[in-house]
């Protein structure tokens, strides 16, 4: 694909051999269109396809030019931000995150301190409105604005923070907004932002009749839990992750398990747990979100739908994250799921 030499090692050594399918038709789209719209389920790829491309097109510009990085929150701009400094190790492109700002007094205080000369920050929607607003980046070197997870942010009410940092460039800077799904909302929302938008559909391939499916009739949502505890009365829930349409349920979850006695992994903990400790005997779950990106390797074999998702794409998604050995799925169903 044309990359450079300093870019080349440091995907080898991040462990990347080879670019997947996927990666093989976004990184050139990323490259080549001015205005992209990327639709990818979680870890088919497309946050190194973009991480890639961005250090790749620094690399041909001026060494002062600068790329923005829009993401969902704190915990996704510490991991965009070392995945990028890993892959551009070994080249002169820099980066920061703002998650940094937590060690200053104040965003004034870690405005005042920023490096101008940086080449790709990473931000979340609120720490990127108030740089762009204290004028900390030298606007005419900004070349790129990447929106990391554009449909949750605009379905969280992000759309005026986005604006008001495309607003704050040049008309001629590089749009890429990337999805896990486009909807009509989410469609509407991006085209206000960059009227002549390119889609890139990077599809899931994974393969659904490699697993078992299996089906649940809890009948009220409130006897879902008590047969979740009997799957882990029966069956164990060892090397299981259990999946739940929304952040807070996730954390409900992990509680009510961790009341009746049940080890989990708990997200906020996943990204520093060590390997021996992911593999314990003495951990019977891991409890997550649909949120959530499979930045590490997990030995699963049993995939639970607490909740059932809303759409067949997450469906499929989650199945499709990185891990091993995983068998089976089941989804406990209520009510019209049950169709």
């Amino acid at each position: 694909m044309g990359l450079y030499g300093g870019l080349r090692r440091g995907i080898e050594m991040f462990g990347f051999l080879a670019p997947t399918p996927l990666q093989k038709k976004a990184i050139p789209a990323i490259n080549k269109e001015d205005e992209l719209i990327v639709e990818a389920v979680t870890s088919c790829g497309k946050t190194v396809s973009f991480a890639i491309s961005v250090i790749q097109q620094l690399l041909e510009l001026d060494r002062f030019d600068q790329i923005l990085v829009i993401a969902q929150h704190f915990e996704a701009s510490v991991a965009i931000s070392n995945l990028i400094k890993s892959l551009a190790k070994f080249t002169r492109v820099t980066c920061i995150d703002c998650g940094h700002a937590n060690e200053f007094n104040s965003m004034n205080e870690f405005a005042g301190s920023f490096d101008r000369t940086t080449n790709i920050i990473v931000g979340s929607p609120y720490q990127m409105q108030f740089l762009v607003a204290k004028k900390t980046f030298y606007i005419n070197s900004i070349k790129m604005v990447v929106v990391d997870d554009a449909d949750k942010l605009f379905e969280e009410g992000f759309n005026d923070h986005v604006s008001t940092v495309f607003n704050s460039c040049n008309p001629s800077v590089k749009k890429v907004f990337l999805c896990r799904t486009v909807t009509s909302h989410v469609s509407q929302s991006a085209r206000q932002l960059s009227s002549n938008l390119v889609k890139v559909l990077m599809e899931s391939d994974v393969d659904l009749s490699k697993f078992k499916h299996y089906y649940v009739d809890a009948r009220k949502d409130d006897r879902k839990f008590a047969l979740l505890c009997e799957i882990y009365r029966i069956l164990g829930l060892n090397k299981a992750l259990i999946y739940c349409n929304s952040d807070l349920s996730s954390y409900e979850l992990q509680k009510r398990l961790q009341k009746q006695g049940i080890r989990i992994i708990e997200i906020d903990t996943l990204f520093s747990a060590s390997f021996e400790q992911k593999n314990s005997s003495k951990i019977s779950a891991t409890v997550v979100s649909d949120n959530y990106k499979m930045n590490v390797d997990l030995d699963v074999e049993l995939i639970i739908n607490y909740d059932f998702p809303m759409f067949y794409e997450t469906y499929k998604q989650r199945l499709n994250g990185r891990l091993s050995n995983v068998k089976a799925m089941v989804s406990l169903v209520t009510g019209f799921e049950v169709n």
